[in-house]
C-alpha cells in the first residue's frame, strides 16, 4: 500500500515486519496493508489511491494515561 504521510514527523515499527520507519510530512512510501491502514485510520497517512479513507487524527487518543496513584513523592515506609 502507497501512503503519503500527514504528520510532521511519523516513528513507528510494523509490528509484522519489525520494519522501522522515520518519515515527515509529504514522504510517500510503500508499507505492509496492514500498517498503511492503521496509519490511515489514525489520520497519521493518507491512501494514495484514496481507498482507504483517512481517518481524523486525535493526539493522545493511542496511549492513553493510565495513574495508578495519586500521591507525588517517595513512598511511605512500611513496618515501621
Amino acid at each position: 500500500m502507497r501512503v503519503e504521510i500527514t504528520e510532521e514527523r511519523l516513528k513507528d515499527t510494523d509490528a509484522t515486519t519489525d520494519q522501522h520507519y522515520v518519515l515527515t510530512k509529504g514522504d510517500i512510501v510503500t508499507v505492509p496493508d496492514e500498517c498503511g491502514q492503521r496509519w490511515c485510520s489514525y489520520g497519521w497517512a493518507k491512501d494514495t489511491e484514496g481507498v482507504v479513507p483517512t481517518g481524523e487524527r486525535i493526539p493522545g487518543a493511542r496511549a492513553p494515561l493510565a495513574v495508578q496513584n495519586s500521591k507525588v513523592g517517595a513512598p511511605t515506609p512500611t513496618g515501621a
